[in-house]
């Protein structure tokens, strides 16, 4: 079994866990999708189902254990990479114009040493070389 914790980008997963909770619900352009937490021993993490014609979706309910068959993507908040240019344009609300990585660092570098952000202090924003920033948690 592979457990939550060790869940990393890109990796397959192809085995079963309990879902915490199931909903329907809508994306910004108004189609439904599920949305799910799936919990293990080692703890949970949200689930997206964006066919719902999918084979076995309507088969269980929240509390039921669920076979998954599944590809790890980061989504939104949860330890996601945003890169320079994404945190430029939902800052300053303009395109990038070529400036937003020295301009973006120089902010996180700022904003670290304002809310002491070490990697040991269990809030991080940890720079992803030559992509951009993930704000991670460590449990």
């Amino acid at each position: 079994m592979r457990y939550i914790e060790t869940f990393r980008e890109g990796m397959h997963v192809s085995d079963v866990y309990l879902c915490k909770n199931k909903q329907i619900q809508l994306t910004k352009n108004g189609k439904e999708y599920g949305n799910l937490v799936l919990q293990d021993k080692t703890g949970t993490i949200d689930a997206k189902i964006w066919d719902l014609n999918s084979p076995g979706v309507g088969d269980f309910d929240t509390m039921d254990y669920v076979c998954i068959e599944a590809d790890v993507t980061l989504f939104q908040n949860s330890n996601h990479v945003l890169t320079h240019s994404q945190i430029y344009e939902r800052i300053w609300q303009e395109p990038d114009y070529g400036e937003a990585r020295k301009l973006v660092s120089h902010h996180v570098q700022a904003i670290r040493r304002k809310l002491n952000l070490k990697p040991d202090s269990g809030v991080y924003l940890r720079c992803i070389r030559d992509v951009g920033y993930s704000f991670e948690r460590k449990k």
